[in-house]
């Protein structure tokens, strides 16, 4: 009986080790997974925070002219992508329109494109190109204010922060050019 149980230390010996290696290679394993996936995520938050910085770089609006030939006439205002960026049809339409540093809303809801050629609501505005809006006489914002008559025009897109700005003045003759 002696024989049988040293012979039997030996291999609770081993199967001691086996067990010992087993849970030293999941804990490896499940190590490995854990560390892979944070990296994984923070990899993938470095990407999303590269494209936007790259967005906001790359964006860039400017109002080439704005004008009304008269004082119950439409408000005209060629906007022109003159950044890398393309801007989707969602951020033109919800680009916000200030008027002498007061919020008015969005250039969807002031401006109505539908008698205008080049029309910047609903579409894209790729680089290099621009698109007019115009706001009809019965438009949310009094553009007259009489003979010399001065007021600031600007444009912010939310998402990319591309800003574009006109100064503006009304004529004698109620002309308004910008």
């Amino acid at each position: 009986m002696r024989k049988s149980m040293s012979g039997r230390k030996g291999v609770e010996g081993i199967i001691a080790v086996v067990i010992l290696l087993m849970i030293t290679v999941a804990v490896a394993g499940v190590s490995f997974t854990w560390i892979t996936k944070m990296q994984k995520s923070m990899q993938d938050d470095i990407t999303k925070q590269q494209e936007a910085m790259t967005k906001k770089a790359s964006a860039s609006l400017v109002i080439d002219s704005a004008w009304s030939t008269a004082a119950a006439a439409p408000m005209h205002i060629f906007i022109r992508n003159n950044g890398q960026y393309t801007f989707t049809s969602s951020e033109i339409d919800n680009m916000q329109v200030f008027y002498n540093g007061v919020p008015h809303g969005t250039l969807s809801t002031i401006f109505d494109d539908a008698t205008v050629a080049n029309p910047c609501i609903g579409n894209a505005l790729a680089p290099g190109k621009s698109c007019e809006a115009v706001d009809d006489a019965a438009g949310t914002i009094d553009w007259v204010g009489g003979s010399g008559w001065e007021f600031k025009i600007e444009l912010i897109e939310a998402g990319t922060e591309a800003r574009a700005s006109k100064e503006c003045r009304m004529s004698k003759d109620n002309q308004l050019a910008c």
